[in-house]
């Protein structure tokens, strides 16, 4: 991440106009430094610069998501998808933002859409397992998280796995999904937060914050959904987790 910002500001010394420049200077304030206030000076230059930027309107949605401005964040996702309807990463900024805002059936309906156009793309699968895990329809949820799997997503998919498992009472297979993270881990970076939301989902408070720890330590990007990941829920009212999410900015 430090040399997306290097290379950001390279292209605004040789062209300070180029707005593609300033949406990835943005994106580096936002998941990195966490800046969220210099993050969106950025995304609006973007946007000032090329109104119709489907990239900066797609990346300027989560922020505005994160923070908990969920109408600008449905308008602004909303003008990226009249002007790319069928795109794949469009629709699943639209669905992430309804998830984010707990509006979960839109989100359903905008992934069952994405699905239409390409039924292959794990990341889809995912997401919509997301959703179909917080409506409690947990066997919907691991058909898609499987699927995704089998698409080649090890990492989003066995901690969904794990997620689902847990909220459905099935601690031992969660805790499996655990383990096989840790075993993915020693061939290949596993961001810890994949760790945590596991933990979060069993209610093991002191697991999740000593995960979530080790996240805040490499200033892991997934922590800008802190303040609004419905996985949250079962550990948002311990002290440790309000102090975190200042920690983080949010």
């Amino acid at each position: 991440m430090p040399k997306v910002k290097e290379e950001a500001l390279q292209a605004l010394r040789i062209d300070e106009g180029l707005a593609e420049a300033h949406v990835m200077l943005a994106v580096h304030e936002h998941f990195y430094e966490k800046n969220y206030r210099t993050a969106e000076q950025e995304f609006k230059r973007a946007l000032a610069l090329k109104p119709n930027s489907v990239d900066a309107l797609v990346w300027y949605c989560f922020l505005l998501a994160r923070m908990e401005r969920f109408d600008e964040a449905i308008a602004t996702v909303r003008q990226a998808q009249n002007l790319e309807p069928l795109s794949i990463p469009v629709n699943h900024g639209a669905s992430w933002v309804f998830y984010y805002s707990r509006q979960f059936d839109l989100a359903i309906e905008q992934l069952e859409k994405a699905l239409e156009v390409d039924s292959n793309n794990a990341y889809t699968h995912d997401f919509l397992g997301q959703s179909y895990r917080q409506k409690e329809r947990y066997a919907e949820a691991l058909a898609e998280f499987t699927k995704a799997k089998e698409l080649g997503d090890d990492l989003w998919s066995t901690s969904a796995l794990g997620t689902t498992y847990a909220m459905s009472g099935r601690r031992d297979e969660a805790l499996k999904m655990i383990g096989e993270l840790r075993e993915i881990a020693k061939g290949r970076y596993v961001s810890p937060y994949f760790t945590a939301i596991i933990y979060a989902a069993l209610g093991d408070r002191e697991q999740t914050f000593v995960w979530l720890e080790k996240a805040m330590e490499e200033k892991n990007d997934y922590l800008a959904y802190l303040k609004v990941e419905p996985l949250f829920d079962r550990v948002r009212s311990d002290p440790r987790f309000a102090d975190l999410v200042q920690r983080v900015g949010l």
